[in-house]
């Protein structure tokens, strides 16, 4: 019995469209979306949470993006530097005010946050 060539592309096709859904659409259903880290500036402090103990253990997975929130809880604007091997920012942050940013995994990360540094890694 002859298979029509048109018969065997679409099997071939529909079989490639369920190897790519297994690899990177099922993962999705097992892990966060997003690991949340909160760093705010308080009375010439920075308060980290989880602390940096904490996320250097997390064994985050590679498919979850950490979020961090930072918060300015003094009176007054404050420049925040973040760096780390692969990103490079700075920013302002005015009292009582919020600012997200995705951090980076697997690197350790400088963060200045109204001159006061704090170093974290996340694995």
């Amino acid at each position: 019995m002859k298979v029509k060539k048109s018969t065997v592309i679409v099997f071939t096709a529909a079989g490639l469209g369920i190897i790519a859904m297994l690899i990177f659409w099922v993962p999705s259903f097992f892990v966060d979306e997003f690991y949340n880290v909160s760093i705010a500036y308080a009375e010439n402090a920075v308060t980290i949470t989880p602390t940096p103990d904490e996320l250097q253990k997390a064994s985050i997975s590679k498919w979850t993006d950490v979020s961090a929130t930072f918060r300015n809880g003094s009176s007054t604007q404050c420049q925040v530097d973040v760096k780390s091997a692969s990103l490079s920012r700075n920013f302002a942050l005015e009292k009582n005010a919020e600012f997200g940013l995705l951090l980076p995994k697997q690197e350790s990360i400088a963060i200045s946050f109204c001159g006061v540094k704090k170093d974290i890694r996340i694995d």
